[in-house]
């Protein structure tokens, strides 16, 4: 329901962003687990400290239960949902379903957002696949996200025969496709960075493994001869193409992009409000230590999207993950956030093991570049932490750890480590 989510708001004529359709399965399962959360699991006192102190800071500013309910609600399903995985034993077979069903999932995503391009000539924001009909930047990180991790693989997959590069090739091009679609900009600039970070952080782990150096050459040629499929995307994308009167050359377009992205990073409304996020990140780091209250209690838990409240704080839009807790709670808020995730994705107490550990460190970083500098995708929805609990569990967990080995030894490379 968390990916198909947009298919029944709009079959069904519901207001986008219909919460029940996700979190009744979710109710239902978390009363079938209640029995494992009884056990330990990574950032467990951190989220018990994080509900107390939410709750304080509520009542403090004067929030109502239900408010409060409301905007911790996405982040503690996340963590309730991996922390019963975390303690659940999970077979083989049951993983390669798992397996099989989200990369359906992420297809699908990219069949939803061909119909809107291909059959009604549409592109609309609000219409990321057929996750969401609200939309905004999942259609950025979801994108970012999947991309990375099927890059990643292909350099670390010790086999690599014809089925399993059209599957990659249809994942990468769904993935795209989700962006595309979504009018997104963000994917132009960030999702090239990632790539890099992936190829240099494999030829680090990898150098020295002969087919290594055959996918990335053939990964960096297939690159350049799709590369007019990406300054196509940039000059059919509204903003970055704002000022191209046409016949510019590559570099020209690279340019022009860079220019209106850097505008758009710091730019205010026409009431002196910050718009662009670089500016409203820099204005709310400000207002926050304007004093102590604000600095431990922040704004008030509904201050981020009350209008009125923005106006006083002088911004307008470009509010991303730290600087809506800032907001809502202020620093200790904020840093409980970060910690929480981070343990998620960084407590390991399975096999070390190459790839795993790159893993990771792509993953936390895509967290990083959201939270702080795109988005609140990590905590407001579970369209990207429902694939990141499940591959946290697989990789992190004890429980696990014997399905990972075989999964390890078998598809990926080097086998040295096992």
């Amino acid at each position: 329901m968390v990916f198909t989510q947009g298919l029944w708001e709009r079959l069904l004529l519901l207001p986008p962003g219909t919460s029940i359709i996700v979190e009744l399965p979710i109710w239902i399962y978390l009363l079938l687990s209640i029995k494992t959360f009884s056990y330990w699991a990574p950032a467990r006192n951190y989220v018990i400290l994080y509900i107390i102190f939410s709750l304080f800071i509520s009542i403090a500013n004067g929030e109502n239960l239900i408010e409060w309910i409301k905007y911790i609600r996405y982040f503690l399903y996340f963590y309730l949902i991996y922390a019963s995985l975390w303690n659940t034993e999970i077979s083989r077979s049951q993983w390669y379903k798992v397996f099989k069903l989200v990369l359906l999932l992420i297809i699908a995503q990219g069949l939803g957002s061909s119909i809107d391009l291909f059959f009604f000539n549409q592109r609309i924001e609000g219409h990321v696949g057929i996750m969401s009909s609200l939309g905004g930047t999942k259609a950025s990180t979801f994108p970012l996200f999947i991309i990375s991790m099927t890059l990643l693989s292909l350099y670390f997959l010790n086999q690599l025969n014809r089925k399993t590069l059209i599957l990659m090739a249809i994942i990468i091009t769904s993935s795209a496709l989700v962006g595309y679609g979504s009018g997104k900009r963000a994917i132009y600039f960030i999702i090239p960075v990632f790539i890099v970070l992936i190829s240099i952080l494999s030829f680090y782990k990898l150098q020295g493994y002969y087919l290594f150096y055959r996918r990335i050459f053939g990964f960096i040629l297939i690159s350049l001869l799709i590369l007019p499929v990406y300054f196509l995307g940039i000059t059919n994308s509204n903003g970055l193409n704002y000022n191209l009167k046409g016949g510019e050359s590559n570099s020209e377009i690279i340019e022009a992009a860079l220019n209106y992205a850097e505008k758009y990073e710091n730019t205010t409304t026409s009431y002196v409000a910050t718009s662009g996020r670089s500016g409203t990140s820099l204005q709310i780091l400000d207002k926050s230590m304007s004093s102590f209250e604000r600095f431990v209690l922040g704004f008030g838990i509904d201050s981020y999207k009350d209008e009125s409240s923005r106006y006083d704080l002088g911004i307008r839009y470009g509010i991303v993950g730290f600087t809506r807790d800032l907001l809502a709670g202020g620093w200790l808020l904020m840093i409980l956030t970060v910690v929480i995730t981070s343990l998620v994705i960084l407590k390991n107490k399975s096999l070390r093991h190459p790839f795993t550990n790159s893993l990771r460190v792509i993953i936390f970083a895509i967290f990083i570049y959201t939270h702080f500098f795109y988005s609140a995708d990590f905590t407001v929805h579970l369209k990207i932490n429902f694939l990141l609990l499940l591959l946290m569990v697989l990789i992190n967990s004890p429980v696990n750890q014997e399905n990972l080995h075989y999964f390890i030894y078998n598809y990926f490379l080097p086998n040295k480590y096992i």
